[in-house]
């Protein structure tokens, strides 16, 4: 990827060389060889041509939005940085609308609530490794909670 930008970098210097005042430098990564951005027709239209091509299920361009706010929250950022990377003003926007809740963070978030009463392991905070590898063990020690029914009730 970071080769790809250098070369898009360069693109764009001969680019505004050739053009010279007629070069709209409004700093796009994509944009035509004039430096005028994509317009949001062209964009969807190739995206749905990728998606054609590589026999992949269809979904919207904006649609990646919302996949990379609920990947961001799984991958551990907070609400707050999800916000800020997507450019809400307001968090509940983000909160409401572009994160989606999966099993494994139901399971993590179940995880969590039953620690709060697992005496065995005393006041020890339990880190997303930890978390990970205890959805498919018993959660407390005495009983066995197996994960096909941690998930069914879910």
């Amino acid at each position: 990827m970071k080769e790809y930008l250098l070369e898009l970098r360069k693109k764009h210097f001969q680019n505004k060389q050739e053009f010279g005042d007629e070069y709209i430098d409004e700093n796009y990564v994509c944009c035509w060889d004039n430096g005028n951005p994509l317009d949001i027709t062209f964009i969807n239209h190739k995206f749905k041509q990728t998606l054609g091509d590589n026999e992949l299920p269809h979904i919207r361009f904006h649609d990646l939005r919302h996949s990379t706010a609920s990947y961001l929250l799984k991958q551990g950022l907070s609400m707050k940085e999800v916000q800020v990377w997507l450019g809400h003003a307001d968090m509940s926007t983000t909160a409401n609308i572009y994160s989606h809740v999966d099993m494994e963070m139901k399971q993590n978030a179940a995880l969590m609530i039953n620690n709060l009463f697992d005496i065995s392991k005393g006041d020890e905070k339990v880190s997303k490794k930890r978390r990970k590898e205890s959805v498919s063990k018993p959660l407390v020690k005495g009983r066995k909670i197996e994960k096909e029914r941690l998930q069914n009730t879910l």
